[in-house]
């Protein structure tokens, strides 16, 4: 970890600084990334405005690190018009940490639906092969074993998707890792 790191680690530990801390990088995080994708894009923001409906002051404010009144639908509308999909967890503290080291641009980008390669046709994999590199891809939070056993076993988490019923039940029933 770098430097910086571990002094936030230190400073994290303040309830207050924490807040304010999380609190400031969510909203840099956020704006940046519009950013980052829609420059990727090759978009300027009165385009990205066009795309969206919005006017272009609302897509500058919206790239402002400092504005921080995003709601989910105008997030999930923007991301849908940048080839992307809006993605919110709740989060443990210490992914902060790991989110403040990879917060450049490059780890910003993202691939349009179009070059995503889990959508592209390929041959048929061999069935009894598993590829880890693609739950990784797929889901970035694997951190614990336990996690990785649940993708191979094919378990679905804690019962609440057979509860359901629903299509991800199904999904879980049919064999298919990764959640």
């Amino acid at each position: 970890m770098s430097e910086l790191v571990e002094t936030l680690r230190e400073e994290l530990r303040d309830p207050e600084y924490r807040k304010g801390y999380d609190e400031s990088f969510l909203n840099h995080l956020i704006a940046t990334q519009i950013r980052v994708v829609r420059e990727q894009r090759g978009l300027t923001q009165a385009e990205l405005a066009k795309k969206t409906g919005m006017k272009q002051s609302r897509i500058s404010a919206i790239e402002d690190e400092d504005y921080g009144s995003w709601s989910v639908n105008t997030l999930r509308r923007v991301a849908h018009e940048l080839g992307v999909r809006l993605r919110v967890y709740l989060e443990e503290w210490g992914t902060l940490l790991d989110d403040v080291e990879h917060a450049g641009r490059k780890d910003l980008e993202r691939r349009k639906f179009e070059d995503d390669p889990e959508f592209h046709d390929t041959a048929e994999p061999d069935a009894g092969v598993v590829d880890i590199s693609a739950f990784m891809r797929r889901d970035t939070h694997i951190s614990q074993q336990t996690d990785v056993d649940r993708y191979f076993d094919r378990k679905p988490p804690k019962n609440t998707l057979q509860e359901s019923g629903g299509a991800a039940w199904k999904y879980w029933q049919s064999g298919r890792p990764g959640f």
